[in-house]
């Protein structure tokens, strides 16, 4: 990622910008999280924080941090 860039807020919405209904919620996050934690494990890479990305809405930025 370059420097002054961030990723995050994975938390899915529908087509229109709004919350999806509770139970398509629910599934679609689930698989998200399930999704981009196998990816991450996949690449060695922190399986903690995409759960936090999706569930949350949490950012990271382009720096290089240790997570833990």
């Amino acid at each position: 990622m370059a420097p002054t860039t961030n990723i995050g807020s994975s938390t899915p919405i529908d087509s229109s910008g709004k919350n999806l209904g509770s139970d398509l919620r629910r599934k679609v996050i689930n698989d998200s999280v399930a999704s981009l934690t196998a990816l991450a494990a996949a690449s060695h890479r922190n399986t903690t924080w995409p759960e936090k990305a999706v569930r949350s809405a949490s950012n990271l930025t382009g720096r290089r941090r240790r997570c833990r």
